[in-house]
């Protein structure tokens, strides 16, 4: 393809790494961007693009978010393992030209790894990148957008440099409604079509020592209590579901397939004039199909041998109920692109110059403000822009879909029962608005018997052999994934209490100690070692609150002994806010102070045990 073309022939594939869909957002609004400069973009994720087609392809724009542990999100981890193989050469991607745009959140460790590692990777096989690499943090002002702005403004100027940018007659205009992607007729509701779109949620489905990952699986609730007191102010479950036939290993995940609240779906199908018993059929547009494709006949044709699946976008059939309540995430916090795309609907004025206030670069701290603070849902924005009224096809196209949520596997039972620790999200917005999250709140409100869907996702976490010391560091919730892996490893011969160590804190030890007496009884039979921290209780040196890294800085010459004479593996998990980074701090220093090395040396050192595979980070925000 030469690049003397006019741009409005000149195709760029726009390709997303996508866990919580804030990338793929971002992905959309890059495609819109470069739609109207009079681009042919192609928009997907990283697995849906054909990999043979990418040595061909001259240049592709890359937007790639990072999930746990540094790791690739989801639908990019076939390209990822691919791209990674050995046997490629250095030269198989000396074609490609591709600007990166990373996606993370700063409170993390290994920020925007994912986009890192791929960058790097992508150059080591010939690539040339156009851009130097950028980032958003969505800890930052305004959240990743300020800095997506600045990335895009810095593609451009390279468009322009390579002489690409030239503004078509056929440009569209940025506030124009595209054509529609999808078509909605009469249909029958099918339960296998709602087990199809869920797989295609999910991904492919691959097998690993006898574990089928990936697939789906209905499952039952079998047992739900409460962990925390009654009184305490937050309600964690322990949730029991059971799975005929489901295998898992310790450290593995489960991904819950959610449904929105009803009563919010009620009030959602009235404001837009929706009838929620209506069985529909959905078919993507054949015109909107025919956009993807690149005038490039070789990669044409590789699109087009490939067999498309349509269940990777939304059911083939069901009721406009279900549709609502399962597929649409209508009660999710609406991102910038939403803005921009609600603007062609507005038929008050008023409303119309909002919308293009709030989806303009320079009201970035007014979208923060509004939306991003406030946890404003799809609902609420709709209700707030009353002549903002489209079509079912329309909302397909302007609200994401409901996401599965993770979960980490709180057990190691190999009898069709998989256990779960969720703390059910309840909150006060600045202005006092009660907020609730999705998932939990449905898993709170469901009975005995009803039906879960979910998967199984390998987990970040590799169990050794018991022979191996674990040094556990799990508080709050991050107890589930070491609950795991003490099932596992107290059922096998050799396992001890030094071979175990568990650090576990919590504000209370009469509110908030889960497992408080399966963990004691651990520690009594001789299982474990058990050091509890109670932050609202114990009064540490200097007065503060007692957290788990201060009770590793006391067992520090135990510590320092397993890890300097012993193949210990160490596990952390919780949220990622300070603690993380605090536990990490304080093992550099327990092993500065065994009289071995400096911090310096302490810090290298667990860098090595983490490239091994020794320190572990499962951690979530």
């Amino acid at each position: 393809m030469s690049s003397s073309l006019p741009s409005e022939q000149i195709w760029v594939p726009i390709l997303y790494g996508s866990q919580t869909g804030t990338a793929q957002d971002a992905a959309e609004y890059i495609s819109r961007k470069l739609g109207a400069m009079g681009f042919r973009v192609w928009l997907g994720s990283l697995d849906s693009f054909p990999l043979e087609a990418l040595p061909l392809v001259e240049r592709v724009v890359l937007v790639v978010a990072t999930t746990g542990d540094g790791e690739p999100p989801q639908n990019m981890r076939g390209t990822w393992d691919f791209l990674r193989r050995k046997s490629l050469r250095s030269d198989s991607l000396c074609n490609l030209k591709f600007s990166m745009f990373a996606l993370g959140d700063s409170t993390y460790e290994k920020f925007c790894a994912a986009g890192r590692r791929l960058s790097k990777r992508l150059e080591q096989l010939g690539a040339e990148a156009m851009t130097p690499f950028s980032f958003g943090d969505e800890q930052g002002d305004g959240g990743i957008f300020k800095a997506l702005d600045s990335w895009f403004e810095s593609l451009t100027a390279e468009f322009k440099r390579q002489k690409l940018l030239q503004l078509s007659s056929n440009a569209t205009n940025k506030y124009s409604p595209k054509e529609v992607a999808f078509k909605i007729s009469d249909g029958e509701s099918c339960l296998d079509s709602m087990c199809e779109y869920y797989q295609g949620l999910v991904g492919s489905e691959y097998i690993s020592k006898g574990i089928r990952y990936g697939h789906l699986l209905e499952a039952e609730l079998a047992d739900k209590r409460r962990l925390t007191d009654a009184e305490h102010f937050q309600n964690v479950l322990h949730i029991e579901l059971r799975v005929e036939g489901a295998r898992y290993d310790a450290g593995d995940v489960v991904l819950i397939h959610p449904e929105n609240d009803p009563e919010k779906v009620k009030e959602f199908a009235r404001f837009m004039g929706f009838d929620l018993e209506r069985q529909i059929a959905i078919a993507p547009s054949i015109s909107a199909a025919n956009e993807v494709l690149s005038n490039d006949p070789i990669i044409d044709s590789i699109f087009l041998s490939r067999e498309t699946k349509f269940s990777d976008h939304f059911p083939k059939s069901c009721s406009v109920k279900q549709l609502l309540t399962r597929c649409l995430d209508i009660l999710g916090v609406p991102r910038r692109s939403f803005f921009e795309k609600l603007i062609p609907f507005a038929k008050n004025l008023e409303e119309r110059e909002k919308l293009i206030e709030l989806s303009e670069p320079q009201g970035a701290d007014l979208l923060h403000e509004y939306c991003a603070r406030e946890k404003r849902t799809y609902l609420e924005v709709l209700r707030d822009f009353p002549s903002c009224k489209m079509s079912l096809e329309r909302i397909l196209e302007l609200v994401p879909k409901l996401q599965p949520r993770s979960f980490s596997i709180a057990s190691c039972h190999q009898n069709g029962q998989i256990d779960v620790c969720v703390a059910v999200v309840k909150y006060k917005t600045r202005l006092k608005r009660t907020k609730t999250g999705v998932c939990s709140s449905w898993l709170e409100k469901i009975n005995e018997n009803e039906r879960v869907y979910l998967s199984i996702q390998k987990g970040s976490f590799k169990v050794p052999e018991v022979s191996s010391p674990v040094i556990m560091i799990g508080p709050g919730t991050g107890i589930a994934p070491m609950r795991s892996i003490i099932q596992k490893r107290s059922i096998q011969d050799g396992t001890n209490k030094i071979n175990n160590v568990l650090f576990f804190g919590c504000r209370f030890e009469s509110k908030d100690y889960l497992y408080k007496s399966e963990l004691e009884e651990l520690k009594m039979k001789g299982k474990i070692s058990l050091f509890t921290a109670f932050s609202r209780e114990e009064i540490g040196e200097g007065g503060g609150k007692v957290y788990v890294q201060h009770l590793i800085r006391k067992q520090g010459k135990a510590i320092s002994k397993l890890l300097l004479e012993q193949d210990t593996h160490i596990f952390v998990s919780g949220r990622a806010n300070q603690m993380p980074s605090d536990v990490r701090k304080a093992l550099c220093e327990v092993l500065a102070n065994s009289g071995k090395m400096d911090l310096k040396d302490a810090s290298a050192f667990l860098k090595k045990m983490e490239s091994k595979g020794r320190y572990q980070i499962e951690a979530w925000s």
